[in-house]
């Protein structure tokens, strides 16, 4: 068992985050201080979503995604009774199962987005807790079973 250092006395978060640690053990994903203050500080990455940018289009997929989704799967499963022919009804079985892998993906980005804003900038001294979470678990789940659904309706 690696024994860790007690690096710094931390009184805040916001004192977390300006801990001074010397250059050669910072952000190297090698956790050295038991207070995480190598890798949780100003120098590292401290969110889930890093940047604005990233963060509002995450949102917006997030957001489109599900909703057109879901009223695309809503349309195509209302005009199941009409296909007339066995090909046209399996087009719509296809396009129904990848709108429900995108659908899943969809919520996958905004429940991340959701998470992201909950955590903010306490997410790097607290990942250990999220990481081991059912709800983190459930998301991965999710995200899989959403991208595979896809990927074989697609491929089928």
């Amino acid at each position: 068992m690696v024994r860790m250092r007690r690096c710094a006395r931390i009184t805040s978060v916001a004192a977390h985050l300006k801990t001074r640690i010397p250059k050669w053990r910072k952000c190297d994903r090698n956790i050295d201080c038991e207070d995480l203050t190598d890798e949780c500080n100003e120098d590292c990455g401290k969110e889930i979503i890093e940047g604005i940018p990233l963060k509002v289009s995450s949102w917006m997929i997030g957001m489109s995604a599900s909703a057109l989704n879901t009223f695309m799967i809503i349309q195509h499963v209302k005009s199941l009774r009409k296909s007339s022919t066995t090909l046209s009804l399996l087009n719509k079985i296809l396009i129904i199962t990848i709108g429900l892998g995108d659908l899943l993906v969809g919520g996958y980005l905004f429940s991340i987005s959701a998470i992201d804003l909950h955590f903010g900038s306490t997410y790097c001294i607290r990942q250990t807790l999220w990481r081991s979470s059912d709800y983190c678990t459930a998301l991965g789940i999710i995200s899989t079973i959403g991208s595979q659904l896809s990927l074989f309706s697609m491929a089928g």
